[in-house]
Formats: structure tokens, sequence, C-alpha cells
């Protein structure tokens, strides 16, 4: 071949190049090709436009998304349910509020997205994020400021004999009770703002790198978003120590039940953070430089349906009458909807488990509210963020193709699945009187139905508004305040004399029947070693997130992808996110055996049968998981591989005017070829 012919092929390969690139800037608005802000794009700032920078910022956005959304709110609901007199129902529909609002804007934002100038899109969309945040602080700095004082005889009841004691039944909570709708309209903001992140963002990330990398990258974000809900329940479990009143000294402390913690401190921080990152999110270019050799070199993955081959027309996804067809043509492909499937019954799962964990903890170990959640976020930051990392790593070590990674998930699962069996580690029943036990103590029986009412209390005029309980060394009987345990006095509200149900069989003397507030101590080394399994449980678990993220786009062609994660999202949210937190939340209810009732209503519970709840949690996670496999056997059975022509790298020269340098080119059987990456040889292309 000749130097003519050569020069001839660089410089159509060149100009081919240029019009690509150039497409590329059409597709996304014209939008300049520099990092910066409208006309200021200094030349130092084109350093960072590079694909580390842009998951180094999409990481913290996750971070922060995370941080707000699966751990502020979730640590945050016990006292906005105390604060604002809210009922459990109406906390389960503020956190599916979230989630409905992103699958109801997720298919229009991830397919106009799709075509649009991401970074310039998604400042909008992260201002929003942090509005909604910054909303979640409103009912604090709008409500009267929260006085515990004058509700001692609520917190700390007492028998009252001698007189005839009604339960105050003021409608205090109708005025705070109307901040439920403010909190609505925060978490509708915040499904806006945080919509693009999880589909259009991941396919921002991904199209702007190679395969192997992808999956590392994957696997960073996912552990930032992992890192960002473990990073909530720490934040929101300290901030709960100080009172909500920053600036009152009550007297109480967190354990008490009158205290109310700082909840809405946390959300400050977040949307600070929120705020700054909205300034370096809009100044990338939409196609990073290289990005265009990279797409060269890329072998499609997409399901072998035919597909590839539609989507790859000029033009299509660019206008609303594509919307049906590019729908068929993703609902079409079974690798995929099985796939989206999977990844929804594990989504029911984790989005039921994650508001309720802390509960869950604290009821089956004894813990206090704070102390749970601060356990779980402790835990979470290594074994949840370690189990992403660790997913990314095997995705970019193996580099495993879709049915690998789907072998990698069914793998994931199963043992999942197996660890979950620790859920049954707990420690035993309080001995609470008229609950668990009877109220004669040399009865250990365990009772068969709740009898908080006994014949030493029966003149008490009790209420079961509050949940305070008091301990006996006497007898070593837990009550449930010290007005079911017959006690009259008490001079300081934690310790209580006279305590008539104590001493039903009158034994000693009445100076020496006390009870002290607080739960009954009891050792339980069963904590400890479900600490270790929980760790293992998360580290496992969300290894899947790199592969799964990885199958979400590569069973689709390269110009779907943000659209397939938008139905994805769409699909899980629906079927998974959305219902998950109401399933496991009746199946908790269902194991309650002592409720809150004040007047004529029903609140919160205040005991649970713990075996029946461990039963119920268990159960749960065992079905969904189990349909999870099977959907992803399902769907390695019906992925087929392409059949693409291979792809043979052959080194050679390319001269034009400005440089002599060497260029390694990808020839293919199309005759066309792109250019790579520097090298020192001297091979021409063969000729066609």
């Amino acid at each position: 071949m000749d130097e003519t012919s050569l020069d001839e092929r660089s410089a159509t390969s060149q100009e081919n190049a240029t019009t690509a690139i150039t497409n590329e800037e059409e597709a996304a608005d014209d939008a300049p090709l520099l990092c910066g802000w409208f006309m200021f794009r200094p030349n130092s700032f084109q350093k960072v436009n590079t694909i580390s920078w842009l998951v180094t910022i999409m990481s913290l956005l996750c971070f922060a998304q995370g941080m707000v959304v699966s751990g502020l709110i979730p640590v945050a609901l016990t006292s906005i349910e105390e604060r604002f007199f809210l009922t459990s129902t109406q906390l389960g529909i503020i956190v599916a509020m979230y989630d409905f609002t992103v699958m109801v804007v997720i298919l229009f934002v991830s397919y106009i997205l799709a075509e649009k100038n991401k970074p310039r899109w998604f400042g909008v969309f992260t201002v929003v994020l942090a509005i909604g945040t910054c909303m979640w602080t409103l009912p604090h700095f709008l409500s009267p400021p929260y006085d515990p004082t004058g509700a001692e005889e609520g917190y700390y009841p007492l028998c009252r004999r001698s007189s005839n004691v009604t339960e105050d039944c003021d409608d205090e909570w109708d005025s705070l009770s109307n901040f439920f709708y403010v909190f609505i309209l925060a978490q509708i903001c915040i499904g806006i703002g945080a919509s693009p992140i999880y589909t259009v963002g991941y396919a921002w990330v991904d199209e702007n790198t190679t395969h192997a990398k992808s999956g590392w990258y994957m696997g960073i974000l996912n552990t930032m978003a992992v890192l960002g809900p473990a990073t909530g329940f720490i934040v929101g479990a300290l901030t709960l120590t100080l009172f909500t009143e920053l600036t009152v000294d009550t007297g109480l402390d967190s354990s008490d039940d009158g205290w109310i913690g700082a909840w809405w401190l946390g959300f400050v921080f977040a949307a600070i953070l929120i705020f700054i990152l909205v300034i370096p999110i809009s100044a990338f270019t939409p196609v990073l430089p290289g990005t265009k050799y990279i797409k060269d070199e890329r072998r499609s993955q997409a399901h072998a349906d035919g597909s590839d081959l539609v989507a790859q027309q000029q033009g299509f996804g660019r206008t609303w009458r594509d919307f049906w067809p590019a729908s068929k043509l993703l609902l079409k492909n079974y690798p995929y909807m099985w796939i989206n499937c999977a990844r929804t019954t594990s989504t029911l799962v984790l989005s039921g488990y994650t508001p309720f964990t802390p509960k869950f903890i604290q009821n089956q170990f004894g813990l206090t509210a704070g102390s749970a959640g601060l356990l779980v976020g402790v835990i979470s930051i290594p074994g949840a963020a370690g189990g992403t990392l660790l997913g990314g790593w095997i995705v970019k070590k193996t580099n495993y193709g879709v049915k690998g990674n789907l072998k990698l998930c069914i793998a994931i699962s199963i043992a999942t699945i197996v660890l979950s069996l620790s859920y049954f580690l707990r420690c035993p029943d309080q001995p609470i009187a008229g609950v668990f036990r009877s109220y004669d103590p040399t009865n250990t029986t365990r009772l068969s139905e709740v009898q908080l009412d006994h014949p030493c209390n029966a003149d008490c005029n009790c209420f079961r508004r509050v949940y305070v309980p008091v301990c006996s060394e006497i007898n070593g009987l837990q009550y449930f305040d010290g007005c079911y345990a017959g006690c009259e006095l008490t001079p300081d509200a934690l310790i209580y004399f006279n305590c008539t149900c104590i001493d039903i069989h009158m034994q000693y003397p009445v100076y020496t029947v006390k009870a002290e507030y607080g739960i009954c101590e009891e050792d339980c080394w069963q904590l400890i070693l479900y600490v270790i399994l929980f760790f293992t449980i998360m580290l496992v678990g969300f290894t899947i997130l790199a592969p799964l993220a990885v199958l979400g786009m590569r069973t689709v062609p390269d110009s779907q992808r943000s659209y397939a994660l938008g139905i994805s999202s769409l699909m899980y949210r629906l079927l998974g996110a959305v219902p998950g937190p109401i399933i496991v939340g009746a199946a908790i209810d269902s194991a309650c055996i002592v409720w809150q009732e004040h007047c004529d209503s029903t609140g919160k519970c205040h005991i649970y049968d713990n075996a029946d709840f461990a039963w119920k949690w268990f159960i749960v996670g065992f079905v969904f998981y189990g349909i999870t496999v099977i959907f992803y056997i399902l769907a390695l059975f019906t992925y087929k591989e392409p059949q693409n022509e291979e792809i043979e790298p052959i080194t050679y020269k390319l001269k034009s005017e400005n440089t002599e340098d060497s260029v390694m080119g990808t020839y293919r059987t199309t005759g066309s070829f792109s250019f790579s990456q520097p090298v020192d040889a001297d091979t021409e292309p063969p000729s066609n």
C-alpha cells in the first residue's frame, strides 16, 4: 500500500471522528466541549474535565442523596411521630412518597435527558433536591417551641386510688399534625431532584468509560450510595442526643420518654452539601474528552434480538414519536425484564428492611432507639460499603459478561438467604408482668394473652398512652409503668415506692417495695454474634450492586441505556420500593401485643412478641429473595450472546501534516478503523 493511500485513509478517518464528535455535541444541545459555566470556561478547568472527577462528584451526590433519603429520614421518623402526633400510617405515606414521586417522573426524565445537556439539567435537579432537604427542617422552625414540662404525670404515671382521674383528650396534635403535608411536599421535591441520579447519572458515567472500567466506577458510585445512609444513621443518632430546642435545658436526657432529639439538624448539614455540589456538577461537559474513541472500541453485549439494530438508526429516540417503539424494544427484551423483576423483589426487601432495621434491633436486643440507630450506622459503613466495593472489584477483575454476572448474582442471593437465619438470634423476652409473665413471681409460665389489669392495680386509673417501664429488684419482674406496678410515690421519677403489685403476697416491709425506672437488664450474648452475622449479611448482600448495575446496561443497546434504567427504576419503585415498607410494616404490626391507647384512638406499638417479630421478619426476606433467585435463573436461560464479528487490533502508522506520531488503530471487517493510543510500531492497516 502506498503512502498516498494511507494518508487518504487517515484523512477520511479523522474526518469521520470529527463528524462523530460534532454529532455528540448536537445531541447534547450543542453544548461546548469545555468545562465551566456559560462564558466562564478557563483553560485551568479543563484538567478536571475527566471521568475520574465526574465519578467523584457523582459519588458525592449519591452520598448526599442516600444520607437524606435512607439515613436521616428513617432515624427521624420516631421523633417526628412524637413531636407532630403522626400515626404510623402517615409515616409510611411520607416514606413511600419519595419512591412514588420518582416512579411518576422517572420515565420522562430518563427518556428526555438521555439526549439533552446532562450537566446543565443535573444542576437544575440538584437544586430541587437541596430545596426538598431544606423543607424537612421547616416544621421545626415554624412550630411553637417544644416544652415537655407540665406533662410529667403523662410520662411518669402513678397509681391514684383516692382520685377519679380521667385522661386528658386535648386536641393539641390537630394543629401540629398539619405539618404532615409539609413533609409530603418535601418528599416530592426530593423525589424529583433525585430522579436522574441512578438512571441518567449512571448512564452518563458508563458512556464515558470503557466496559472494563465501568464496573469499577459503578462500584464506587454504589459504595458512596451505601455510605450515605450509613452516615445518615450515625449523624441522625448523634443529633438525637441533643434536645430539639438547642438552647433549652430541660433536665431530661435522651433515655427519658419526654425527650425529643434535634432530628432536624442533620438535614441542615445535608442541604448545605447538596447546594455546594450544584456548582461542580453543572460545569462538566456532556461528552468528556476521549469518549469518541472509547465508543469506537466497545463491543455491544445487548441481548441478540435485533433491537440493537433498530436503536442504532440515525435519530432514533430523539422525539416523542419514538417513545412507544423504544418502550416495545425494551419490554420484549426478556433477559432485561427478568433482571428488572429480580431487582424489584430484592428492592422490596431492602426498602422494607431499611427504615425498620433499628426498630428490629432495638426490640430483639433491648437497646434504645438511639443506640440501635448508631449500631446500624457503624455496621453499615464497613459492611455495606465494603461489599459494594468488593462487588465492583470482582466485576473489574473478572470482566464477566452478562452470563457471568448473572451467575454471580444468583450465588450472592442464595448466600444472603442462608445468612438471614441469623434473624432468629435475640435476647430472652423481658419479664414484663401482665404481658409475658404473671404478676405472681412464683409463676414462670409464659402468658398466652396480655393481662395488664390485675386486682393489685384495678383502682389505680392507669392508662396506656406512654410506655415507661420500671423494674423491681425484689422479684426480677418488669412492669409497664409505675401505675401498673401499683406505685403511689416517686420523688424524682427514677425510683418508685409503695408498689403493691410488686409484693402481691405482702412479704416485705412497705418501704422496701420499690421499683426503678428502666428495663430489667439481662445478660445477652446473642447481640455480639448477631453483630458479626449482620456485618456479614451487609458485606455479602451489597456485593450484588455492581454486577446488577452492569447487567442493567449491558443487556440493552447503548443508545437505550438511560431509558432502560428509567424503566427499571419505574418497575422496582412501583412494585418494590413503594409496597416494601408497607408490607414489612404490616408484618411488624401483626407481631404487636400491646398498643398505645389514647382516648378513643390507637397509636404506635409499645411491646412486640419478639419471637413472632423475628419469624415474620425472616419470612419476608426468605420469600422475596427466593423469588429473586428464580428471576435471575430465568434471565440466564433466556439471554442470547450477540454474534459480533471479531475485532482484531492492528498496529499501523498514520501520517498527517501536524504529527508523525504512531497510532494504534482497530480494523474491522467493515473496513473502518478508529484511533486508540500511541505505540512504537510501523504497521500499515490491511487493504480491503
